[in-house]
């Protein structure tokens, strides 16, 4: 299995866009209230918070972008494994058969991500 993982450039990614995460995560707390939890704010936009690893589990990922705003996830793709942290995003083109993997994540430290499908995307951007 082919396993591809943040290199030595994540880390200057993820300060030049630490700001940004922060601010983005304050708003998400909004609507997850600091529950473990994933809340649908808008329609084709899902935010979650977690506060423990999650186990392995299979997914149908929909036509999304996915952006980890703390933390790390591992998604597996038929025999490749892709992680990914604030550093980086998935972009989702088509219906794919996935298992994901919330690798860290912990009460003082959650795990916090935001989901936008191509409908919310649409709509955000015809409005801006």
């Amino acid at each position: 299995m082919l396993d591809h993982r943040p290199n030595s450039q994540d880390d200057r990614l993820r300060q030049d866009t630490a700001s940004l995460r922060h601010e983005i995560t304050a708003k998400v707390r909004t609507y997850t209230e600091h529950q473990e939890r994933v809340v649908c704010p808008f329609p084709g936009l899902s935010v979650a918070e977690l506060h423990g690893p999650m186990p392995p589990l299979s997914y149908i990922y929909q036509p999304s972008v996915s952006l980890i705003l703390q933390g790390e996830k591992r998604v597996t793709l038929g025999d490749t494994a892709y992680v990914y942290n604030e550093s980086r995003f998935l972009l989702t083109a088509v219906n794919l058969p996935t298992v994901a993997e919330v690798m860290q994540g912990q009460r003082r430290a959650s795990f916090y991500i935001a989901v936008a499908g191509t409908g919310f995307i649409c709509c955000a951007r015809s409005i801006g």
